[in-house]
């Protein structure tokens, strides 16, 4: 245990070893990264949606058109990455 947790005697205190968040970064960054791409598609699609004014009649109507929409996000991540995804500016801004 002496190798991922050392204390600080000056502060009384414990802290993680270099060791430990070494290893424990590679998890981080695999979730930020997960987190990441799961998000991304979710949030365009929101966006599309919303900005288009569409109207459904039932819940699951909504939700099959929003999962449409997030595949096909998914689909251009999944083949591309975001070597296609651009910022769009308007007279809006």
């Amino acid at each position: 245990m002496d190798h991922l947790v050392e204390q600080s005697k000056k502060y009384d205190e414990y802290y993680p070893t270099k060791e430990y968040e070494e290893q424990f970064i590679n998890y981080v960054n695999q979730y930020d990264n997960d987190s990441f791409w799961g998000e991304l598609p979710i949030r365009l699609a929101n966006r599309d949606i919303e900005e288009s004014g569409e109207t459904f009649e039932t819940h699951e109507e909504a939700m099959q058109h929003r999962f449409q929409v997030e595949s096909t996000y998914e689909d251009e991540f999944e083949e591309h990455g975001i070597k296609r995804l651009r910022i769009q500016k308007s007279d809006q801004d």
